[in-house]
């Protein structure tokens, strides 16, 4: 969990709170879910991602590293075994899952992990982005307000220091 919290921060991007992994990966570890983690020679998690299975797809959803301080090669290291995982349980697809299009700046925050997914030689899909599904209107609402408060106020801390 450190390591993907450690990674939004950094790359500017949302991700569920702590509660919502550990609700997903005990509801599904026993069906879909997966979590592999790199360690260095000290024995220090420097790299980990949850993926899921389901019928002929990998899926690799959430990852994080230390960043610059990650040993070379160690989110190679995850794909690899990743694969090799994926293949034992009948997948024929890895779906690295999100990306920037294929058009995009190369100084945009994502640009390195595009790069990376890149790399494996992937064929870039674009499909309909996700969507909230709204139960309950006023809650939603709250959680909206809350949720753009935080970002905006971020934003301007960024841009006053």
């Amino acid at each position: 969990e450190d390591l993907l919290f450690k990674t939004t921060k950094r790359q500017h991007f949302a991700s569920f709170d702590t509660n919502y992994h550990k609700h997903v990966f005990t509801a599904t570890k026993e069906t879909v879910s997966q979590i592999i983690v790199a360690y260095d020679q000290k024995n220090i998690p420097v790299a980990a991602s949850e993926f899921f299975i389901f019928k002929n797809t990998a899926y690799y959803v959430y990852a994080g590293s230390l960043g610059r301080e990650t040993p070379v090669g160690a989110m190679y290291l995850l794909i690899w075994e990743i694969l090799k995982y994926a293949k034992i349980k009948n997948c024929s697809i890895l779906d690295l899952w999100g990306s920037l299009p294929l058009n995009h700046n190369p100084k945009h925050p994502w640009s390195g992990f595009t790069k990376f997914k890149k790399g494996f030689g992937t064929t870039f899909k674009e499909y309909i982005s996700a969507k909230d599904l709204v139960v309950s209107k006023f809650p939603y609402f709250v959680y909206k307000i809350l949720y753009f408060s935080k970002s905006t106020l971020t934003f301007i801390k960024k841009k006053l220091l």
